[in-house]
């Protein structure tokens, strides 16, 4: 009985390491959210004439750079993805406040904006790719 104990913690052991090896190097929860920021305004940003979809788009976009935002901010050794979630936080919470009146929007405003947010998500995309956890 003993001689297959040996064999078996030698396995689960050797199992460990492979999931190690294998496992993502960064932080796939802060990953996903800053891809969800990007894909939302890449998929969104031909609906700009649309008010009522991108009300719906903008709310999506801000929970989920409200989400990103608090995520980041007590993870330890994470000063640089609180920076980056704070920085296109501030960009989210324009396009969010200017929804929020009832105002005319106009298509150039928002592709503009959309625009900026998107290229901002994609470098903290890369960033964030790249970042050891």
């Amino acid at each position: 009985m003993k001689f297959l104990i040996v064999p078996l913690l030698l396995v689960l052991t050797g199992c460990t390491v492979v999931d190690a090896y294998f496992m993502a190097k960064f932080d796939s929860n802060e990953y996903q959210l800053i891809n969800q920021i990007k894909s939302a305004t890449e998929i969104n940003i031909n609906n700009c004439n649309d008010r009522d979809k991108m009300n719906f788009v903008v709310e999506y976009i801000y929970v989920k750079g409200t989400e990103f935002k608090n995520y980041t901010v007590d993870l330890p050794g994470n000063e640089k993805a609180k920076t980056l979630a704070s920085e296109i936080y501030k960009q989210i919470d324009g396009l969010h406040k200017r929804y929020a009146n009832p105002d005319n929007i106009s298509t150039a405003y928002c592709k503009t904006k959309l625009s900026a947010i998107e290229e901002s998500a994609k470098t903290i995309h890369e960033v964030i790719g790249d970042k050891p956890r």
